[in-house]
């Protein structure tokens, strides 16, 4: 997390986390700002507002470039959340999710969900040398469920990783994950898409699911009395999970079990690479002992392969979750308990997550910023040390934390 955004009555803004600092605001044409998504590595904006009374039903694409709006959507109810990556934009209805490809704005599907009056979607996006996977956790069809789906775009060029070079989309993935719950209250996706927390209104138990087998993981326990816990967040290793609360308290979990895990799918990646590349060496030998006629099949079968290797991967972590979790017996394991703890103020809405650095970051809807590290290693404290609490706005200006974006 190295930015955040701000929606309020006049506009928007935009705020570094290290240093605390606003590097832009846009007061107009927009006003009534409600959600203010930003697309990673470019200027494309997307807000929901208007002067009009209807403003939580008004889209707007604002190229920040040319200050001017490409797109402008009116939907026939209140819009609770938006998503958007390279190529797809999401869109959180009260019972529904309308996905969009972009740039061509093209509705390419849309689901149902329970009712999503609290704005419940995450999205994360992941890429490597051929491809650029989007995963999308959002309520399921009916309540304390969640339904997990995964987009895929191929590049046409290794070279170039742009919109413009990239092949057909392909939604390969989707699964529903029962929580068990009647009511999940927050959930989040880690960095890489593969691990989900959820939490109940209870706010007692965080739980961590695979996105791959939907299987249960591991469950962290945040006490014994009822809290409603206003944010989740993964560390971009996946070491750590913050969770802050409406009791003024802050839980980061340490991860080992995500660690081991992440640890095992590296070496799966590197034996899969050698293996690879043996069997590349043996296939060029053959073709230059073959006529030059055969190179045609020879990508024919380099293209399957390819398929075969991705479905491999995908075989050995779920083979290697599968074998962790048995391993530890977690439905035996009683949930553990917080590892560090912190204090913000109570009764405050509060969004949290982490920097670069692995230090926790609370956004309170006050305007207050804190920033909080753990404690020495060769230390047994448990307590998170405060290293900067700060007002970044001033009173007079309007500011919803709901509709910041990390």
């Amino acid at each position: 997390m190295n930015f955040f955004s701000v929606g309020n009555e006049n506009g928007w803004s935009v705020y570094a986390i290290d240093p605390l600092q606003e590097k832009f605001s846009r007061r107009q044409p927009i006003e009534n700002v409600s959600i203010v998504e930003l697309m990673d590595c470019t200027n494309i904006v997307a807000l929901v507002g208007g002067k009009d009374e209807s403003t939580r039903c008004n889209l707007y694409l604002w190229d920040d470039k040319k200050k001017e709006t490409i797109l402008q959507l009116k939907f026939p109810s209140e819009i609770y959340s938006v998503k958007i990556a390279c190529e797809l934009l999401f869109v959180l209805l009260e019972r529904s999710v309308l996905v969009y490809k972009l740039p061509e704005f093209q509705q390419l599907e849309i689901f149902n969900t329970s009712l999503n009056s609290n704005g419940i979607l995450e999205m994360k996006v992941t890429q490597n040398e051929i491809e650029r996977v989007c995963t999308l956790a959002t309520f399921g069809p009916t309540g304390g469920t969640v339904r997990i789906k995964k987009y895929s775009f191929l590049f046409s060029s290794a070279k170039k990783k742009t919109l413009q070079t990239t092949k057909k989309l392909k939604r390969e993935h989707e699964i529903i994950i029962n929580t068990c719950e009647l009511q999940i209250n927050k959930i989040a996706l880690s960095s890489n898409g593969t691990y989900l927390a959820t939490c109940s209104d209870r706010g007692t138990i965080i739980k961590i699911w695979s996105t791959i087998t939907g299987k249960l993981l591991c469950e962290k326990k945040r006490g014994n009395k009822k809290a409603l816990i206003f944010s989740l967040s993964f560390s971009p290793d996946c070491s750590l999970l913050a969770a802050s609360s409406f009791n003024g308290t802050l839980h980061v979990f340490k991860l080992p079990l995500i660690q081991r895990l992440n640890k095992q799918k590296s070496s799966n990646k590197k034996i899969l690479n050698l293996n690879l590349g043996s069997t590349d060496k043996n296939m060029k030998n053959e073709k230059e002992k073959e006529n030059e006629n055969e190179n045609e099949k020879e990508k024919e079968k380099e293209k399957e392969n390819e398929k075969g290797n991705e479905k491999i991967r995908n075989k050995n972590l779920i083979d290697n979750q599968n074998e962790i979790q048995n391993d530890l017996n977690l439905s035996k394991k009683k949930p553990q308990r917080a590892d560090y703890k912190g204090r913000i103020q109570k009764h405050l809405k509060s969004l949290c997550g982490f920097n670069e650095k692995n230090e926790i970051i609370v956004i309170l809807n006050d305007a207050t910023f804190y920033k909080f590290t753990l404690p020495n290693s060769n230390t047994k404290s448990k307590t998170l040390y405060l290293r900067a609490r700060v007002k970044f706005l001033l009173p007079s200006q309007n500011f919803d934390l709901d509709n910041d974006d990390f």
